[in-house]
């Protein structure tokens, strides 16, 4: 029950046991380890345990006292075991309920437990239980209070006070029936019932009912009947008092404060609770439908008044109830055991709180103070507080008690005195440690010993100074704190010392650098889902590299990483990896690096941040006619602040959720993120609503909550809306058309919906004749009403107003005018032509007319206006064209021919003018005009025919960049769709951007192309790696057309790339160089020339002039069979980098035999020679017999080949390069030479000039075809994949495209399929 004063608690006991061992005179007074409680109940016949164990030297005895007497042991009490002084009782009965304590005593003094009061678990039966229930007549609207007198019920945790119901006359066997508790009906603390106000379901049979959990019983009172009264007309009344808490309400510290108030009243009032003067304690709860304000755990600062009060629409009142929070006592400071010796003294405090003040009352040995007799060496202090002992001796040892007492209980503490004569012996000697710099370390020098041992310390034989050294006086115990790296370390030696002997003991202070955190971790903010990495490092002693480690926590504990599947450590790192972090990963992340001497943390947070939670809780709080209100529970906000919350319904009409508008109905309603009450919304009539909300924050939007579990159900009531679009739809002579919008059921408010359609023929400003009303029956998407066989033109004013069965639309109808259905105009305008005196061009002209009489029988309806119609002659169906002069718009109560504005010199003239757009440039066309009304156009005037001027082209058809380079890019086009005149040329606009991707119009450049047929162009002196805006424009004589732009990069700086070409004689003195137009993946040349001389002349070579366009060149004027070198030169853009090609050597000659020449291949496949077959080598051949043995055969294998074709095709078939030949529109049939065409001779082309003086060049000619060409006409094979070998080299393939270039071969020459090898 205790511990020693100058020993600390706990070792008390265990200390002294040990002591035993080395001086067998030890004595310890009994200490109560195990005591019953204050309050213990039993059932009559069952079992009782009452537990008493306590230690002491030599063995305690047990006594048992009942209401102060000494209880038998062995009779009907029973002890558990020998060792202990618990008992028990089987066969438990009501004699044996009383007040039991424990005395416990081994000759050095006597302890003893508290009082504990065994009572009887029982249900007593109600008091004077009428067998005829009791009868209340009230009037219905009136209160009623049903009260209850409860019988004694044990224990009172166990017993359950409520009302049950059964209808008059129904069996006991229906079982019990709990009333339920509703705003209107609910029960006080003391059981009685009570109703704000009757109504006719209240005739039912009430009992009051006490339930005991505990002996498994129910019983019920007296029967009440209610018998409620029927009143003409119920009167509402103002709330009154029926029952509150009784004031003041004293409850106990920690335990549960109810206060309860119930009202009466008609409507049934709403309760509210306020604290008057003070805030409302945070943990207070709202109960039994506002009726009860509970506190859970009471504290002091909750007392003070509560205000209740009753509300309804007739008046409010009020209540006050104090409550007061009071305490039992409580210790705040106990006695403790003292261990002395003789002539030593010792003393013994006790205080206590509570409310009242507990009064201290002393015991020795269980004796009252007072009743003990006095000692001179003892002496209870004045305030009676503490008891001091002086010259102690061996026969003062006894065990005292402490009682703290007040109107709420008490409390009971032991403590014993003493007295022994012992040298110091070991409890806790000091041992070794290792410690870091910054740490504390604790080294022991517990005795026991009696008197006290007094306890010195030294460092290294020095006494130890300083503040961060202290010594417990009580255990001996030596505590460092901030410990140095270099002056702390040492031996520390402690000595025990009393008057019996002395006791020495050591131990060694080894220190070590503290670790530190060296990176520590960054705080994040990431949005769910993304991933995020925590990095750590340490520095620390070198004596503890090795047992470093690296652990992390979350929030305050270590993480088990097999739960958290998304958390990692990387083990080479130990860095925290968190992937696809979610809400719930938001926390603080610690890094903890640890030695085997200390360990120290950085921490950061780590903050995820996503779209809220969806609200839940979603409830309809009111549902009326017009108006309703809902509530919900505030979501998550997912560490993003909500800033609102959004509305959603669901009619009964589609399954489609809308949101919620404001008050106005034109935005949708916005819900602050800090509401606290229900939200009100406007709704429509004859409604089924559903309701779900979606919250919002910096992040987006929740998902929906669920919706509403309830359906609103709004009353029926009057349209508030007419039907929108009313309008006058009337085309039929004679036929008045009137036409609305349907309304959405939404508007409808009520059953039986329909429109009242009224009108009368007349205009809005006379005098209104009496309107007719039809009834038309809502046909959803059909809101129409024909009014027939009235005069063409009548003017009528109509509206149309909706209805319900409740009755016609709140809001009255608007009035509209119109007129019925109209006929064809009779008249058309003299006069029609241009107006020369007005501006026009190739799209515009202005028309003049003579104006027309407008009135309603010239017109038949309405004056509209004019329409001039007009087309290409000779093609009126396809290029008809209409253009309207409206004058005035329908409908208009005043008639005029044309409401335009004009001067005065113009409004007297007769002639009406009239501009046209849109017309066809640079063409015949024929127009005319017709008067028109709203439906109907009249008959046309006389034609009139003239020819437009040019107008400005369109935009060119498709616009590329077929070739860009790092200083030139080329551009190919279609001609426009739409030329609208004489083409003239094109003008092609450049402008770079700059490095801040602007476009620089300052660097702006313009290429003019004067020649209509030209498609393809170069753009030249360009940056390199730059990007380019090219836009282009056609022109005709009216100007620049629109223009289409594209964009284009050039290629980074570097030089054009190799040329790949490809020569062949044709003739003794002339040949042809074709090389390649460009590759995709390379630099092309913006221009070329050709390089020539006779092969083994070192002299200068030949050079023809630059070509733009053309990618080959015929050279003639040669030596006669001769052999010439030849390269190509590629020129850049802007023209300062050229590349040359490789060298090839052609050999002239007669026309260029079938067999394909001689290959030579380097070590590089792609780069290629090809040496013509020299002279002297044609003739060893030609003369050679194996060679004549060969062509032999291969005539007789073409004669073979020859008669197979020709039975063939006797027989109706083709082989199939026939039949290709046939489907690319060639006739081989009819082939002059009767084979292929590719050795016929090219036509003639003007001479070029050469830059050097060598032969005349005289003949330019087209180059003749390579024998891949016949392939390339079959489709087959693409001509661009083989050379003359066969060898593939589809690297130097390409695609050329087609265009009128000057001097070019045409697209159906032989030539014109040329490939390159």
């Amino acid at each position: 029950m205790g511990s020693e004063r100058w020993i600390p608690l706990g070792y008390s006991v265990c200390s002294l046991l040990v002591a035993v061992v080395l001086a067998n005179k030890v004595t310890i007074p009994p200490v109560i380890t195990i005591q019953p409680p204050q309050e213990l109940g039993f059932k009559p016949k069952g079992r009782v345990d009452l537990e008493c164990v306590a230690s002491g030297i030599p063995a305690p005895r047990y006594v048992w006292k009942v209401n102060d007497t000494e209880l038998q042991i062995g009779t009907r009490w029973n002890r558990v075991d020998t060792n202990t002084g618990s008992i028990y009782l089987d066969d438990a009965s009501d004699l044996d309920k009383g007040s039991y304590q424990c005395f416990v005593d081994n000759g050095h003094g006597t302890a003893i437990s508290i009082k504990t009061q065994l009572k009887v678990a029982q249900l007593l039966p109600f008091p004077n239980t009428n067998i005829q229930p009791k009868r209340h007549k009230v009037n219905v609207g009136d209160k009623l209070t049903l009260n209850c007198t409860p019988p004694y019920s044990y224990p009172k945790d166990q017993t359950n006070v409520f009302w049950s119901w059964t209808k008059e006359g129904s069996r006991a066997s229906a079982g019990i029936i709990p009333v339920v508790a509703t705003p209107r009906v609910g029960w006080d603390e003391s059981g009685n019932l009570h109703f704000a106000n009757i109504i006719e379901k209240d005739l039912l049979k009430y009992s009051c009912t006490v339930k005991n959990s505990d002996v498994r019983s129910y019983i019920q009172g007296e029967d009440s009947i209610i018998e409620p009264k029927k009143v003409l007309r119920t009167r509402n009344k103002a709330p009154q008092k029926m029952y509150h808490t009784p004031t003041p309400k004293v409850v106990l510290v920690k335990q549960e404060a109810l206060l309860k108030c119930i009202f009466s009243g008609l409507p049934t009032p709403t309760v509210s609770w306020r604290r008057i003067g003070e805030p409302m304690p945070s943990s207070a709860e709202f109960l039994d439908f506002g009726r009860e304000l509970l506190i859970p755990e009471a504290e002091v600062e909750d007392a003070g008044e509560y205000e209740c009060t009753g509300e309804n629409s007739e008046g409010t009142v009020s209540l006050t109830v104090v409550l007061n929070v009071q305490s039992a006592p409580y210790f705040t400071e106990k006695p403790k055991n003292v261990n002395s010796s003789d002539s030593e003294s010792a003393s013994f405090t006790c205080r206590a709180g509570g409310d009242p003040q507990p009064v201290i009352k002393w015991f020795i040995d269980g004796v009252p103070l007072e009743n003990v007799r006095k000692a001179v060496n003892r002496v209870l202090t004045a305030d009676g507080l503490s008891i001091n002992y002086t010259n102690l001796t061996k026969d003062d040892a006894q065990v005292l008690q402490c009682m703290a007492n007040n109107t709420h209980g008490y409390v009971l503490e032991n403590a014993y005195l003493n007295v022994l004569a012992l040298p110091p012996e070991w409890r806790s000697p000091p041992e070794d440690a290792v410690r870091a710099e910054g740490q504390s370390v604790e080294f022991k020098c517990e005795t026991f010993a009696a008197p006290r041992a007094k306890v010195t310390w030294t460092l290294d034989g020095q006494p130890l100074q300083g503040s961060r050294f202290s010594v417990d006086q009580l255990t001996g115990t030596l505590s460092i704190r901030d410990i140095d790296l270099d002056e702390d370390a040492g031996v520390y030696k402690c000595i025990a010392t009393n008057k019996f002997g002395e006791l020495p003991g050591e131990a060694t202070l080894s220190t070590r650098k503290a670790t530190v955190v060296s990176q520590k971790p960054k705080d994040e903010r990431v949005e769910k889902g993304t991933d995020t990495t925590f990095e750590c490092d340490a520095t620390v002693d070198p004596a503890e590299t090795d047992n470093l480690v690296i652990e992390w926590k979350k929030n305050g504990e270590y993480i088990d990483y097999e739960r958290e599947p998304n958390i990692n450590k990387n083990l080479n790192t130990n860095a925290l990896i968190i992937t696809n972090a979610q809400v719930d990963d938001t926390a603080t992340y610690t890094c903890v690096a640890k030695t085997s001497v200390d360990e120290t943390e950085a921490s950061a947070e780590l903050v995820v941040f996503s779209v809220p939670d969806a609200p839940t809780n979603v409830v309809t709080k009111t549902c009326e006619a017009r108006t309703g209100s809902i509530m919900w529970d505030k979501p998550s906000p997912n560490n993003s602040p909500i800033l609102r919350y959004y509305i959603e319904m669901k009619t009964g009409f589609e399954d489609k959720w809308y949101r919620v508008k404001d008050r106005n109905g034109q935005q949708e309603l916005t819900v602050s993120s800090n509401f606290n009450a229900p939200v009100k919304i406007s709704l429509s009539p004859y409604v089924n609503y559903t309701f779900r909300v979606i919250a919002e924050n910096g992040i987006g939007l929740s998902e929906p909550s669920d919706p509403t579990g309830s359906v609103c159900k709004t009353p029926a009531a009057n349209p508030e809306k007419n039907p929108q679009n009313v309008r006058d739809e009337s085309k039929k002579p004679g036929e008045f058309f009137i036409k609305w919008d349907t309304m959405a059921k939404m508007d409808h408010n009520g059953p039986g919906f329909y429109y009242i359609v009224s009108y009368y023929e007349g205009r809005l400003n006379q005098v209104r004749p009496p309107w007719v009303h039809v009834n038309v029956t809502h046909i959803e998407g059909r809101g129409e009403l024909k009014i027939e066989d009235r005069a063409p033109f009548t003017p009528f004013v109509f509206k149309v107003r909706a209805a319900n069965a409740f009755g016609v639309s709140l809001k009255k109808a608007r009035k509209h005018f119109g007129y019925s259905g109209e006929s064809e105009p009779k008249v058309s305008p003299k006069g029609f032509r241009v107006d020369e005196e007005e501006p026009s061009n190739g799209t515009a002209a202005t028309f003049r007319w003579e104006k027309i009489d407008c009135s309603p029988e010239n017109v038949g309806g309405f004056f509209k206006g004019y329409k001039v119609e007009f087309w290409i002659a000779d093609q009126y169906e396809d290029t008809r064209k209409t253009s309207e002069i409206v004058l005035q718009e329908y409908p208009n109560d005043v008639l005029q021919c044309d409401k335009r504005s004009y001067s005065k010199r113009q409004a007297d003239t007769p002639v009406v003018k009239g501009h046209v757009t849109n017309l066809y440039p640079y063409s015949n066309l024929v127009a005319h005009v017709m008067v028109m009304n709203r439906y109907y156009d009249g008959p046309p005037s006389v034609k009139y025919e003239w020819l437009t001027p040019e107008g400005l082209p369109g935009p060119v058809g498709e616009f590329d960049v077929t070739q860009p380079a790092s200083h030139h890019v080329e551009v190919a086009w279609d001609e426009p769709e739409e030329v609208n005149g004489n083409l003239k040329g094109y003008e092609i606009e450049y402008v770079p951007f700059d490095e801040d991707g602007n476009l620089d119009p300052s660097r702006s450049s313009t290429e003019t192309i004067d020649d209509p047929t030209q498609t393809v162009a170069k753009l030249k002196d360009l940056d390199p790696d730059t990007k380019y805006r090219i836009c282009i424009y056609a022109k005709t004589g009216a100007g620049r057309g629109e223009k289409k732009c594209t964009e284009t990069k050039t290629r980074v700086n570097q030089p054009p790339s190799k040329p790949q070409f490809f020569g062949k004689p044709l003739g003794e003195s002339e040949m042809n160089i074709t090389w390649e137009e460009s590759r995709a993946s390379e630099n092309p040349g913006a221009t070329f020339y050709v390089n020539y001389r006779p092969t083994g002349d070192d002299g200068d070579w030949n050079t023809t002039d630059s070509q733009e366009y053309k990618y080959w060149r015929n050279i003639s004027g040669l030596l006669p069979a001769g052999r010439y070198d030849v390269y190509v030169t590629a020129v850049s853009g802007n023209g300062v980098t050229e590349t040359d090609s490789d060298t090839k050597e052609v050999l002239l000659g007669a026309r260029a035999p079938t067999l394909p020449p001689v290959v030579t291949t380097t070590e590089d496949t792609s780069d290629w020679n090809i040496t013509a077959i020299g002279a002297a080598k044609v003739e060893e051949v030609t003369t050679a017999g194996w060679f004549i043995g060969i062509m032999v055969v291969l005539a007789l294998l073409l004669l073979i080949l020859l008669i197979v074709c020709l039975i063939k095709r006797n027989r109706g078939g083709k082989y199939p390069v026939y039949e290709k030949e046939k489907l690319r529109g060639h006739d081989p049939d009819e082939d002059e030479e009767g084979g292929f065409n590719e050795y016929q001779r090219p036509p003639e082309d003007d001479d070029d000039d050469i830059k050097k003086s060598q032969p005349s060049l005289a003949d330019e000619k087209e180059p003749l075809e390579s024998e891949t060409d016949s392939m390339a006409e079959y489709g087959d094979v693409d001509p661009g994949k083989f050379n003359e070998d066969g060898s593939f080299i589809g690297q130097y393939g390409g695609n050329k495209r087609e265009g009128n270039y000057t001097g070019e071969p045409d697209a159906t020459s032989p030539s014109a399929m040329s490939t390159f090898v």
